[in-house]
């Protein structure tokens, strides 16, 4: 091999390689085309040219809502009407108060809303979402801090819903769901939401339609002001199952929708009695695993637990535990994984104690 690079290349091949690279790289960059088919994913930066075809999905726009901090101790969240749009507000079940944590004008987002409810955090991304009426059409949407600016808040739209719905929620596998109580009931599923690229704009030419979708399911029974999931063994199959519930007066609606697709029904009748609608509900988890589901009486009431629900006998029972708000416009949402927020009711002992107790007991001994 020649010692160093020549001046020029040679006109045939050398008889073995150079030791080493050319001393400076070429003067102009190597010829290359565009790919012939679409990328799998949005390229991270603009590419030098255009390429010949589209991508296969378009690069995520620089800003987006981002998530509620959610932890254990995450408390009970009430999505409240206002003058000039919604506050958020988190509520300290133990006094009964509400304090103000996010305020949600009508004009945040380009296209403004008129209408807000059925919300709930979707644990895939800890981030709140909704139904949100704009020019009379619902639309899924996606509200919280600005990922450019965590000092503002972003309302985005997400997909163009089939239905108008006051009861909605998230579940723990990230499923979204809301319920149709217009004419005929229907409960509609969304998957991977937290997949979809959200708009300020409704007019976004890729914003998803899902206009014409087909419900998941069509039942029969009261209305309620608001659902949440539950995980739990109802029908005595040793094992846990999905389902939504929410109270309606007096009447309890309870929706099996295990693996999105074995769907079932029943209607409970709760006690005591209640003349309420129960617009903002809840479900916390204990250390045990178990779900808990709570729900804030619009005449203001309370919050109860809903407790002792049994598909047998289609009955269940209500405990209240505190104060709730007196609202005919508003709804709950919680982050799914927290912990039960009210202390734990503690129940009789079987028998009188042999001595006094330092303190005495929440509820009278046998």
């Amino acid at each position: 091999p020649t010692e160093s690079p020549t001046a020029s290349p040679s006109s045939s091949p050398t008889e073995s390689p150079t030791e080493s690279p050319t001393a400076s790289p070429s003067s102009s960059p190597t010829e290359s085309s565009p790919s012939s088919s679409p990328t799998e994913s949005p390229t991270e930066s603009p590419t030098a040219s255009p390429s010949s075809a589209p991508t296969a999905a378009p690069t995520i726009p620089p800003t987006h809502a981002t998530a509620f901090p959610c932890n254990h101790t995450s408390p009970p969240l009430q999505v409240i009407g206002i003058s000039g749009g919604y506050a958020v507000k988190t509520l300290d079940v133990i006094t009964g108060t509400y304090t103000d944590y996010w305020l949600l004008p009508f004009g945040l987002p380009v296209s403004p809303y008129t209408k807000l409810n059925a919300v709930g955090i979707n644990p895939a991304d800890s981030t709140a979402y909704g139904v949100a009426r704009s020019s009379g059409q619902p639309y899924l949407v996606r509200f919280g801090p600005d990922a450019n600016d965590p000092s503002d808040l972003r309302m985005e739209y997400v997909l163009k819903s089939p239905a108008w719905s006051y009861a909605g929620t998230s579940d723990t596998h990230g499923y979204f769901h809301i319920l149709d109580q217009a004419n005929s009931k229907r409960l509609y599923t969304f998957e991977n939401i937290h997949q979809l690229i959200g708009y300020p704009d409704t007019g976004a030419a890729l914003l998803a339609d899902h206009s014409e979708m087909m419900p998941s399911y069509t039942y029969s029974g009261p209305s309620v002001a608001d659902i949440v999931p539950l995980r739990a063994d109802l029908e005595g199959t040793s094992s846990k199952q999905d389902y939504l519930v929410g109270v309606g007066y007096s009447k309890v609606l309870v929706i099996r929708y295990s693996n999105n697709t074995d769907h079932d029904h029943w209607v409970l009748t709760s006690s005591p009695t209640s003349n309420s609608a129960f617009g903002a509900a809840w479900n916390h988890r204990d250390a045990n695993g178990d779900d808990h589901l709570y729900f804030s009486a619009n005449t203001g009431i309370g919050i109860f637990e809903l407790v002792d629900m049994d598909l047998g006998t289609l009955t269940a029972n209500m405990v209240q535990l505190g104060a709730s708000y007196v609202t005919n416009n508003n709804d709950g949402m919680n982050c799914l994984f927290s912990g039960v927020p009210f202390p734990p009711t503690h129940a009789p002992t079987e028998a009188p104690s042999d001595a006094p107790t330092s303190e005495p007991s929440s509820s009278p001994t046998e």
